[in-house]
């Protein structure tokens, strides 16, 4: 069966499902997940932006004001009050912002979290950042955060595609299970190899929502679990482009919009949105994730190539162009 009918029986498996009956529910979530990653392995850079599940990631170039983040990563010493709170009392955190960091985050066993260790995410700051995701009608350049022709050399870029906004639901319910009282341990278990592997979305704005670094448990003696997004636990932060307090309901907003992410390209009115993406493994490996550098003569992306620590060019370009949404 193909990833539609598979994903079409699990839907109909949840919304079957009562509390605590996990093997009943079992079979259907393998086989969905199995389907969703054969899938992936086929996805491609043309695809994902023609159907507008394309993130971008855009980095300043080396010789740009301000320097670039690419070949660097940061403590968290650049985040919010509850972050600085934590490294009074555990000193400095990692906070990897640079595209080797990017790959390190589709590693899945630096995703994993064991029942009874901390995933090795939080050691190696590999936490969620921000990106944007792509409007197909529209050409790149005209909708990023960053300008591409800062510096003398073109500014650098990470995309990533993201799952179907269906598969996105699916994670989701899974998610809420795993969340019940009375939720078997079964479900734990495959919630974790899927957590450590499958890209998703956090929070999505259809403008700048000024998402920031936090410590979640700040108070935790032994390790403070990071986090990043538009707000806090306490919800004091006020997000931008929305009047007021962001508040409890304003945070379930972007976590369902996470969810349901084409909505912000409907309502988007500026040059770009912002999305909290946990970048994971891509089953196409030598697709995703891309990365690519600005080529000033060109008006094309120079795709790049990981190696060891090293980026090096390849022979493949990506379009800027505005294309023909599906």
């Amino acid at each position: 069966m193909s990833l539609i009918e598979k994903r079409g029986k699990c839907l109909d498996a949840l919304e079957s499902y009562t509390e605590g009956n996990w093997n009943t529910l079992r079979p259907s979530v393998e086989a969905w997940w199995k389907a969703y990653k054969k899938w992936e392995k086929g996805d491609t850079w043309k695809k994902a932006r023609e159907e507008g599940r394309l993130t971008i990631r855009v980095y300043n170039p080396p010789d740009s004001t301000p320097s670039t983040k690419w070949e660097t990563s940061h403590t968290s010493s650049l985040g919010k009050d509850s972050v600085k709170k934590a490294q009074v009392k555990h000193g400095d955190q990692a906070w990897d912002v640079s595209a080797r960091g990017i790959y390190l985050r589709t590693i899945p066993s630096n995703c994993f979290e064991a029942p009874v260790q901390m995933a090795a995410k939080y050691q190696l700051g590999l936490h969620d950042l921000s990106a944007s995701l792509l409007k197909p009608n529209v050409k790149i350049s005209e909708q990023l955060y960053l300008r591409l022709d800062n510096g003398k050399n073109g500014a650098f870029a990470v995309f990533m595609p993201l799952p179907d906004m269906a598969d996105l639901f699916i994670y989701d319910t899974l998610e809420t299970l795993t969340k019940s009282p009375v939720h078997n341990v079964g479900i734990l278990f495959l919630m974790r190899d899927i957590r450590s592997r499958m890209t998703r979305l956090a929070q999505a704005h259809h403008a700048d929502m000024g998402a920031k670094a936090f410590a979640s448990k700040p108070d935790s003696k032994s390790f403070p679990k990071f986090g990043y997004g538009a707000s806090d636990y306490t919800g004091e932060d006020k997000l931008r482009g929305v009047n007021g307090n962001i508040g409890a309901q304003g945070l379930l907003e972007l976590k369902k919009k996470a969810v349901w992410y084409k909505e912000i390209l409907a309502k988007q009115t500026t040059r770009y949105n912002e999305i909290v993406i946990a970048y994971r493994e891509h089953a196409n490996k030598k697709e995703f994730p891309k990365f690519a550098q600005w080529d000033f003569d060109q008006k094309k992306y120079k795709v790049l190539s990981l190696v060891g620590k090293n980026f090096v060019d390849t022979i493949e370009w990506l379009d800027d162009k505005a294309v023909i949404p599906v």
